[in-house]
């Protein structure tokens, strides 16, 4: 493990997990749908449109950031390379990061995995982190790779969770899949804008939570 980075990350988002689903895992955070399956799969500008919304909302967190942490967690086992062809997977830095900042890549963490039964090895749970500028990275394309995880017959996807986090502001960005993301911090003033702004698009379903945490 990189403890340098890792000392960061406890600095930074103190006692805060790094886990699906974020926005139950931080006190402050804004939960965004972006598709609604169920009642528009079969729309042609579904994808399309949830897209826009990603890349949207991303931008309203990033456009001013001199730098943007990428986080990447992959479950990497021995058939994985043919996995991954089989069902279109890419990976988000060796796809969608500039070619030039590809050395700059570096190992987070590797946990192994353990069968429960025969306690065999079954693989890895690999993190990577890189430091870069949003001009770096293809992020319409990273999101919409996320957005095709459930349906890869439409393009390349993605089984990777990826995390944005802008260290000035303290937000950790998180697009699950075609259905929402999360954006969350450790400062109020930092989401209150985007609650506002946004505020259309803030998931039903939890949006008593964040209206008693930013509503007026």
């Amino acid at each position: 493990m990189n403890n340098d980075f890792n000392d960061w990350l406890e600095q930074t988002f103190p006692q805060m997990k790094l886990e699906v689903p974020l926005f139950y895992n931080f006190p402050l955070g804004l939960r965004f749908e972006l598709g609604v399956p169920y009642r528009g799969i079969d729309d042609p500008t579904y994808f399309e449109q949830l897209q826009q919304h990603a890349v949207s909302l991303f931008e309203a967190v990033f456009a001013e950031s001199e730098q943007v942490c990428v986080l990447t967690f992959t479950y990497q086992t021995v058939l994985s390379d043919i996995e991954r062809i089989e069902r279109n997977e890419v990976q988000v830095l060796s796809t969608y990061l500039r070619s030039e900042c590809f050395s700059q890549v570096k190992l987070h963490s590797q946990q192994p995995d353990y069968d429960e039964d025969t306690a065999e090895l079954n693989g890895y749970i690999q993190s990577q982190y890189v430091w870069c500028t949003i001009h770096d990275l293809d992020y319409a394309g990273i999101f919409k790779a996320i957005s095709y995880t459930d349906f890869p017959e439409r393009g390349a996807s993605l089984s990777e969770s990826v995390y944005f986090i802008e260290p000035k502001q303290q937000i950790i960005f998180h697009m699950y899949d075609d259905r929402g993301l999360d954006i969350v911090g450790m400062q109020k003033g930092s989401l209150q804008r985007l609650y506002e702004q946004y505020y259309d698009w803030l998931l039903p379903y939890d949006l008593e939570k964040m209206d008693q945490v930013f509503g007026t």
